[in-house]
């Protein structure tokens, strides 16, 4: 693999073997092999060179430069999969609703996605969710069959089992909780 013509005994290989184990035992096989094979596409003149002889002088620094590149990539997609810092506070729940009555004045029609969650608890919180007991059960039975009827319509066309799960799962008390909330805001105000 590495040009390497001679292939060392086995005092050498033993020797190999007992330094891997006692100072880079954390490494796998896969591992081990990409480090040599990485060696082999590098350009750098600095890389390390075998000059025939397969021993512990080539392979040690080798394995460290591997370690050296694994740590920055490690560190590379750290600093990129970590959430940036948001330069405003979130919207409030108010502030939300208001941008809400915004958007349907201007468009004269309910957004396809919004926060229907913080705008329902502002309406709540508000006193603008005014009716009964009694009539907001009904209205969340009658969103928990329409929701359960289009669930299951979805679920009977579905391809595949994988795909009814990720349907069903529409069904959790969570998402009937937020599917109540959204249709509880859009009867509101499309009555206003």
């Amino acid at each position: 693999m590495i040009g390497i013509k001679e292939i060392p005994d086995k005092i050498t290989c033993g020797l190999i073997l007992t330094f891997m184990r006692t100072h880079f035992k954390y490494l796998t096989l896969s591992e081990f092999r990409l480090a040599f094979e990485l060696n082999i596409l590098d350009d750098d003149k600095d890389k390390p060179h075998h000059y025939q002889c397969f021993d512990l002088n080539f392979i040690t620094p080798v394995i460290k430069r591997f370690l050296k590149q694994k740590q920055q990539a490690l560190n590379s997609l750290d600093r990129i999969s970590k959430p940036k810092e948001l330069d405003q506070p979130l919207p409030t729940g108010k502030q939300l609703y208001e941008g809400l009555l915004k958007y349907i004045q201007e468009k004269k029609q309910m957004p396809l996605f919004w926060n229907w969650t913080a705008v329902y608890m502002h309406m709540e919180e508000s006193g603008m969710v005014s009716e009964s007991d009694d009539e907001l059960k009904t209205f969340r039975k009658k969103i928990l069959e329409k929701t359960k009827a289009k669930v299951s319509l979805e679920i009977i066309t579905a391809f595949d089992a994988i795909e009814r799960n990720k349907i069903s799962d529409k069904l959790s008390k969570e998402k009937m909780l937020n599917a109540y909330m959204e249709e509880y805001v859009k009867m509101k105000l499309s009555k206003d």
